[in-house]
């Protein structure tokens, strides 16, 4: 009896009772059948390389090996490194516009106070030392403070100074004024008893005589108490402002030394303050009236006035020898033959009159006949 079927679609079926032949391998028609006419399954994942043990599949596993490692190398090659990846960070610290050291410690991450204590290098009369940053700000913000103490100090100094000047007119013309007002008081007294005959007035009325001339004793005697006071005065006045020219002009002699050192030779200053003399004449200053300047500012006006002018009179020969004077070659230029020929000529005759040898007079003689 026949086992095979026919099926509704005309083809043979081949019936399910267990037989022998079942567990035979397929044929290859059959597992052509079978794919054409098998139903699309869901994708399955891909088996690992451990488990295709068939040789095909050890094969495209081998080749597909290659290809894989060249892949991850070509990643791993476009892949930043560490350090690479560390870059950046160094290149945006180091781009990093740090202005101060509260900044540097937040871009690094060190706390302010470990900062302090770096040391830099310093060079002190060509002494080689250091010194920590925390030593360098207190020595600057103490500096300052010395600096602004000075500064007050000398505003205050420039104050007082121009209060002093200010009393020192005012005293000047109290004085002046009580000198006026005592001989006033003088002559006022002088006057009124002018017209008194003293002789007449005593031999005709004594009793008169003695009230009025000791009237006048005692006015001349109190006119002249003042007069002494006045005179006391003065003369403190005049010893005070002797004592402040003196030293005036012995600090305006000290800054000038300092910035013409050149004149503490006595020769030289003498020799220096004539030329000046010489030239203030033409201005119409005489040598009296410069030995009466005592600002050190106005006496280097002066100089400078003076070496401007000479510098003016040598102009025109200073530019007559730049004329003539031989060009020079800039570095590099080619010399032309006959400039270096003339140049060996200038030796070897300069070495000739250096010896008078015999043998050096013979490169220029030949030179002479046969280049002549």
């Amino acid at each position: 009896m026949s086992d095979v079927a026919a099926t509704p679609s005309g083809g043979a079926e081949v019936s399910a009772r267990p037989d022998a032949s079942a567990t035979r391998e397929p044929s290859i028609t059959e597992r052509i059948k079978a794919s054409i006419f098998a139903e699309p399954e869901a994708e399955k994942p891909k088996p690992a390389a451990s488990e295709m043990v068939s040789k095909p599949v050890k094969l495209e596993t081998e080749k597909a090996e290659p290809a894989a490692k060249a892949a991850e190398e070509e990643v791993e090659a476009e892949a930043p490194t560490e350090s690479e990846e560390a870059a950046p960070e160094e290149d945006a610290l180091t781009a990093a516009d740090l202005s101060t050291l509260d900044e540097l410690s937040e871009a690094t991450g060190l706390e302010l106070d470990k900062l302090m204590d770096l040391s830099v290098k310093t060079k002190i009369d060509g002494k080689d030392g250091s010194v920590r940053l925390r030593d360098l700000l207190k020595s600057h913000q103490l500096e300052g403070h010395l600096n602004q103490k000075l500064m007050a100090h000398a505003d205050e100094q420039k104050s007082f100074a121009l209060k002093q000047q200010g009393w020192e007119r005012e005293r000047a013309d109290k004085l002046i004024r009580m000198d006026a007002g005592y001989k006033t008081l003088e002559r006022a007294l002088a006057a009124e008893y002018a017209d008194i005959d003293w002789q007449k007035l005593s031999a005709e009325n004594p009793t008169e005589f003695n009230a009025k001339y000791v009237g006048y004793q005692q006015r001349e005697a109190q006119l002249q108490d003042i007069g002494k006071l006045l005179g006391a005065e003065q003369q403190q006045h005049r010893q005070e402002m002797e004592a402040r020219n003196a030293a005036y002009l012995k600090e305006q002699r000290s800054l000038l030394a300092a910035k013409v050192p050149e004149w503490s030779d006595q020769s030289r200053r003498a020799k220096d303050r004539l030329e000046l003399g010489e030239y203030l004449k033409d201005k119409g200053m005489s040598l009296e009236d410069l030995d009466s300047v005592v600002d050190h500012r106005q006496i280097l006006i002066l100089k400078d006035a003076h070496a401007w002018h000479q510098l003016q009179k040598s102009k025109p020969s200073v530019l007559q020898k730049v004329r003539t004077a031989p060009k020079l070659l800039k570095p590099g230029t080619p010399q032309s033959r006959a400039a270096q020929e003339g140049f060996v000529a200038q030796k070897e005759r300069d070495r000739l009159r250096s010896t008078g040898k015999v043998a050096d007079a013979r490169a220029p003689l030949k030179r002479l006949l046969f280049n002549g």
